[in-house]
């Protein structure tokens, strides 16, 4: 439990992700917001618009209310600004174009701004790589984090049947992982 609480407060400014650390803050909760289980945290980056942050963090929780997020456990997420996307992408060694990405080891899915606003042209890539932009956009992602979440595989194959599970409503199940020879 102490564990918890001291990792819960190292969150309030950094998330270590090995040699890199990512300045973040706490996403304001606003008088009639969306509430989501108690531990189910929820951050902007630094360099984040307070004001866009509160707003964005708002239509994430509105998402996630109607997906199992029981299924998670203990989970942060990260809304970061666009403006640094492809430098953290290039830091962190995640997949270059990606608007989202889990980070396993510290239980932890971060999301670019493009998700929510930010840029016409942002979006414009976004939607030309994914197909979706707005709400469906929104909800591909977070279908596929919680794929590599709950099931706390990287595998992107399989964090992708997992969402289009979730997508369709059907009760979505982790992968087997045939074991190699």
């Amino acid at each position: 439990m102490r564990t918890l609480v001291a990792a819960a407060v190292l969150l309030a400014s950094t998330l270590c992700i090995g040699q890199n650390m990512l300045k973040i803050l706490p996403a304001p909760l606003e008088a009639g917001s969306t509430r989501t289980r108690g531990d189910l945290h929820f951050f902007c980056t630094a360099d984040y618009d307070r004001r866009q942050c509160a707003k964005d963090s708002e239509a994430l929780r509105k998402a996630l209310v109607r997906l199992p997020t029981e299924r998670l456990g203990e989970w942060t997420f990260v809304i970061a600004a666009s403006a640094h996307w492809e430098e953290m992408l290039r830091r962190l060694g995640g997949h270059a174009g990606t608007p989202a990405f889990s980070l396993l080891d510290v239980r932890a899915t971060v999301m670019e701004e493009a998700l929510f606003s930010g840029s016409l042209e942002r979006q414009m890539q976004v939607r030309k790589s994914f197909g979706e932009t707005g709400e469906g956009l929104l909800n591909l992602a977070i279908t596929h984090e919680m794929g590599h979440a709950v099931c706390g595989d990287a595998n992107e194959r399989s964090a992708e049947e997992f969402g289009r599970e979730l997508r369709e409503r059907k009760e979505a199940a982790c992968a087997v992982v045939k074991a190699k020879k």
